[in-house]
């Protein structure tokens, strides 16, 4: 089977979340798909779909349904990692094991377990409350998952004898643009039922009978296909709970971004993240912010358009300051330095780092200088200012890294550890003002009191650096090797 990108935000993601879930089920069924997932395409081997259908079935919507009753046990006070292996099988055995659970509440979360349905789709009556029933959901699923095997890779002339039940309309999916939508839809009930355009088949479709519609054309139909993908991006949104998706024109980008942008805790510690970055081409990134809407389904509101490189760069801005360690007596928080990022006043969170640059705990009602945690916000600093030199095309700050690294080093292993609290400090300052000259009587004061050679080259890194982040750059180098 093969699932084209069509351009479109919502069946997109589908198709890439319906990539997670084959993932997840060579794990589960112990074998493989043959996945190829490209810019432009998944596609994989499906011999048997109902092992597609048993897996939304049992282990995702069963996850979208084990999230609110979690989400309830959380209110009761009781721990939720019961449910840490928690199956379709096992769920009512967990619930009547538990001991702290009334009998009155047992019997509530095992009615509850009768009524697992597809989520943001409530009054679906195909896929939600309104089928009467999980028997009817689950057989108008499969129905759904038949029509979708067998229209794949089906020319328009072959698609009609596959939707001939349904009666196929002179309509072409405004969606996918190229599969025919119909006139009948799916029911478990014995009559036909009118094929009516909905957020129940498409999310961007509003209510029934609601004026709302994306595509400003009250002939917009939807195809099958096209209704599946949407149901699968409902589980993905409901399951991860993205705030805000990224799309470019690639599916695996589309992937990727994705991943990293919703599990920021997963992106700073991915150490491979940068490396992987670097394999994709520069792209335009479309940011939408993802909202639930009671008429028009799920809303997405467009935030900003970035070039692929300024998104990369505020990704690692992010990275940097959610590593940076600050005292508790500032009034600096890292959530403001993200509003930074996001306005994009790059020149204030080099200002605001400097700021922060050396740490202090509190012991015995004092002020005590950190060495650890200052030495990796020096580290943090020369990484921003690299990303900075790099983006512009700037010179090469690390050419004298050597040289100011090992001097700050012989300064350090001269000077005590309390004392060297003042001499950074006094440095930051300078550094603030841009005062070069400060600077250069200070440290060649320091070197000559501690009987220290001066470095060749150390005056010209100082007095002759081309702007101030070289300047910063090269003081932050000596200071790293100074608290080192």
């Amino acid at each position: 089977m093969r699932f084209y990108r069509s351009g479109e935000v919502i069946r997109d993601c589908g198709i890439v979340y319906l990539y997670s879930i084959l993932r997840e089920m060579e794990g589960h069924y112990k074998k493989e798909y043959g996945l190829d997932f490209t810019d432009n395409y998944l596609e994989f081997i499906c011999c048997d779909y109902s092992e597609i259908y048993e897996y939304i079935i049992n282990v995702k919507v069963f996850e979208n349904f084990l999230k609110g009753i979690k989400a309830e046990f959380k209110k009761l006070k009781i721990d939720e990692e019961i449910f840490g292996n928690a199956t379709v099988e096992s769920y009512v055995d967990i619930i009547n094991s538990i001991d702290g659970l009334k009998l009155s509440d047992k019997k509530s979360f095992q009615k509850k377990f009768e009524s697992k349905y597809m989520p943001y789709v409530r009054n679906s009556m195909k896929y939600g409350t309104n089928s009467n029933g999980e028997e009817n959901f689950h057989k108008n699923f499969y129905e759904l998952l038949r029509l979708v095997v067998e229209l794949n890779g089906k020319e328009l002339e072959e698609q009609k004898h596959v939707l001939n039940k349904y009666k196929p309309s002179d309509n072409i999916c405004c969606i996918c643009h190229s599969v025919y939508s119909t006139e009948f839809d799916i029911t478990h009930k014995s009559e036909e039922k009118p094929r009516v355009n909905s957020r129940n088949n498409y999310m961007f479709m509003g209510s029934e009978k609601n004026t709302f519609n994306n595509y400003g054309n009250n002939k917009s139909s939807i195809c099958f296909v096209c209704e599946f993908l949407n149901l699968i991006f409902l589980l993905y949104f409901s399951l991860k709970q993205p705030v805000y998706l990224a799309y470019v024109d690639s599916l695996r980008d589309f992937y990727f971004f994705n991943s990293k942008i919703n599990n920021l805790r997963r992106l700073y510690n991915d150490q491979g993240f940068y490396k992987k970055l670097a394999q994709y081409n520069s792209k335009n990134i479309r940011l939408y912010l993802v909202e639930p809407d009671s008429q028009k389904g799920v809303v997405l509101r467009m935030e900003q358009v970035l070039k692929y490189d300024e998104f990369l760069k505020q990704i690692k801005l992010y990275s940097i300051i959610n590593k940076l360690w600050i005292s508790t007596d500032t009034n600096i928080n890292i959530r403001d330095l993200r509003k930074l990022v996001v306005s994009r006043n790059y020149k204030s969170i080099k200002e605001v780092i400097l700021l922060v640059l050396q740490c202090f705990d509190k012991k015995k009602g004092q002020r005590v200088l950190n060495v650890m945690k200052t030495l990796s916000n020096i580290k943090l600093m020369l990484e921003m200012l690299e990303i900075e030199s790099n983006e512009n095309g700037g010179v090469d700050l690390g050419k004298d890294y050597k040289t100011f690294f090992y001097a700050g080093k012989a300064l350090g292993e001269k000077i005590p550890i309390e004392a060297k609290n003042t001499v950074g400090f006094k440095l930051i300052q300078m550094l603030k003002t841009d005062n070069r000259d400060g600077i250069i009587k200070f440290l060649y004061h320091s070197f000559m009191a501690n009987s220290i050679p001066i470095p060749v080259y150390f005056s010209k890194g100082i007095l002759d650096s081309e702007d101030s982040r070289e300047l910063t750059y090269n003081i932050g180098v000596f200071l790293e090797g100074f608290f080192n």
